[in-house]
């Protein structure tokens, strides 16, 4: 009767395990005669005994990279895991090919993968995922700290019990910017899918700024628009609401004082649906939200200022999580809307016509109540934002998040490679205590985890060697003098290196003339003060001469 390679495997193992009982019991054994009771070859089973697994668990001889290779690689991707970096396709090749030219004792060039390596690699250890990293600010991802959210999650249910703020009451403002005349790709339907399709647009990209406020009841009070400019235009104002607020400034943005009227404005309107005696208004920390001004008289109306913590609006402001992502989606669409239309300048006073509308399809009460709900506000459920911190975190590894075993007197680790330091501690703690079958097995994966855990560790130097001398360049070229070539017009990156060069020189003979005639002026007045000396003297030597007559 034959087997397949795994039913002779499975058999072998089962032989080794026989073979180490009864050693291990004081029994004299002879491998042979086990291995033939379960029709195995003897040698198979002496590999087990040795640690080396089957056929069907060892890789091809056709492949770049060694059994302990591939486990270092490995492991540094998990070491990068761990402090949630994360490594890039590219960097995998690269790291193999580093591995490999670190291993290679040969002559001529070292081997590298090939270009589809990265794909069987990945194939082969199911353990790995290839998944879109986003960007995240590095302030915002500091900030992602479930102790100091949580907190804030507290004092703001306290302030809320306190004073019995309902939920109408309860608001959030912020400000965002439109690109008047700047819009979005389209999808559209068609025919002909030969040719990319576009749309021409004017492309106006004048600041335009919209101050929101929305209530956990539901409800958004009437915006205030900041448009760049001096002055006001008599023909803004033909299609804006009546309770429309309109302030300028130079560059469009919120200042100090505007900040100020939107508050007095914020009190006029929220009034109209107040319905205890305080309201709470949440705000990020911005410096023209919380001036003194503003403080004084949001305390003189019973108006609770109560700010997110840094870098927290993304998962805690009802307006940045929900509202202000379809806001900007609608004024894409109205861009699209006058350009299909026949408008070839989207201007402000285009976006001061649309700006009804898009406010209209944007902040509808059910979407404005799905604000409060997903930041966990109104309801309180502050574990619907600590479960979006998660996210945020490093990925653990999976095999760390079971409690290892203890040292106990005669505990035997399984025949698992070790492929940590810790890993290698416990691994040579038991190799003193193991017995005389075991040994063999444990001291293999003891040699194996050593190489793996070296070959790692000299990767991760390697990582970090390339991250500090990057940061040595950044250093460097922040360190560079900030000195002016040339006042408009255009210029040459060649050209820029010359006339730096050419003012280097002249600055350095500039110094050396300067030095030559400090030294030429040193001389002078040397050769001054010892002509004066000898003018004294001579003097001197007449008086003592006439004094010397009259006596």
């Amino acid at each position: 009767m034959e087997f397949s390679n795994s039913n002779l495997d499975a058999l072998a193992d089962r032989a080794a395990d026989e073979v180490r009982e009864r050693r291990d019991a004081g029994e004299r054994v002879f491998v042979a005669q086990i291995a033939r009771a379960y029709g195995v070859d003897r040698k198979r089973v002496s590999r087990r005994l040795k640690g080396v697994g089957g056929r069907t668990s060892r890789k091809g001889v056709k492949y770049k990279l060694s059994e302990i290779q591939e486990a270092a690689l490995i492991q540094y991707i998990r070491t990068l895991d761990g402090i949630g970096t994360g490594v890039r396709q590219e960097q995998v090749v690269s790291t193999a090919n580093s591995i490999l030219r670190q291993d290679y004792t040969g002559d001529g060039e070292p081997p590298v993968v090939g270009e589809h390596w990265s794909h069987r690699f990945s194939l082969r250890h199911p353990e790995l995922h290839k998944m879109r990293q986003k960007p995240i600010e590095l302030a915002r991802k500091a900030a992602h700290d479930p102790v100091l959210i949580a907190d804030w999650f507290r004092r703001f249910h306290a302030l809320r019990e306190e004073f019995g703020v309902a939920n109408e009451d309860i608001w959030n403002f912020d400000e965002t910017g439109f690109r008047i005349g700047v819009g979005r790709s389209q999808w559209i339907v068609t025919t002909c899918t030969s040719k990319r399709s576009y749309l021409a647009v004017d492309g106006v990209r004048t600041l335009v700024t919209s101050v929101e406020a929305v209530s956990a009841g539901g409800a958004v009070i009437e915006e205030m628009l900041i448009v760049p400019g001096k002055t006001h235009m008599e023909s803004w104002y033909k299609d804006l609401g009546d309770d429309v607020l309109v302030g300028v400034s130079d560059t469009g943005y919120t200042n100090d004082e505007l900040s100020y009227e939107y508050i007095l404005h914020f009190h006029r309107q929220s009034k109209k649906t107040q319905v205890g005696a305080h309201r709470i208004l949440l705000c990020d920390g911005y410096g023209s939200h919380i001036t003194r001004e503003i403080l004084e008289f949001c305390e003189k109306k019973l108006i609770h200022m109560f700010c997110l913590p840094p870098h927290t609006s993304h998962i805690l402001q009802p307006l940045d999580v929900v509202l202000f992502q379809p806001y900007k989606h609608y004024h894409a669409k109205a861009i699209d809307y006058a350009s299909r239309t026949g408008c070839g300048d989207f201007n402000k006073l285009e976006f001061l016509a649309a700006i009804g509308s898009i406010r209209q399809q944007t902040f509808k009460r059910n979407s404005i109540l799905s604000s409060f709900r997903e930041c966990g506000l109104v309801p309180y459920r502050p574990s619907i934002v600590l479960a979006k911190v998660q996210e945020y975190e490093a990925p653990r590894d999976p095999r760390r998040l079971s409690t290892p075993p203890p040292h106990l007197p005669g505990f035997t680790p399984e025949p698992i490679t070790p492929t940590t330091d810790r890993a290698l501690q416990r691994h040579a703690d038991a190799l003193e205590i193991a017995t005389p079958s075991r040994k063999g097995v444990l001291e293999e994966q003891f040699k194996k985890g050593a190489l793996i855990v070296s070959k790692c560790s000299a990767q991760l130097r390697a990582t970090l060697a390339e991250n500090t001398a990057a940061e040595r360049e950044r250093k460097a070229r922040k360190a560079q003098p900030r000195r002016q070539l040339q006042s408009g017009g255009t210029i040459y990156a060649y050209k820029a290196r010359e006339m730096v060069r050419q003012r280097d020189e002249e600055g350095g003979t500039q110094l050396q003339r300067a030095l030559a005639r400090e030294g030429q002026l040193t001389m002078e007045l040397e050769e001054m003060a010892e002509l004066r000396e000898n003018e004294r003297k001579a003097y001197d030597e007449w008086r003592r001469e006439i004094e010397q007559n009259n006596s």
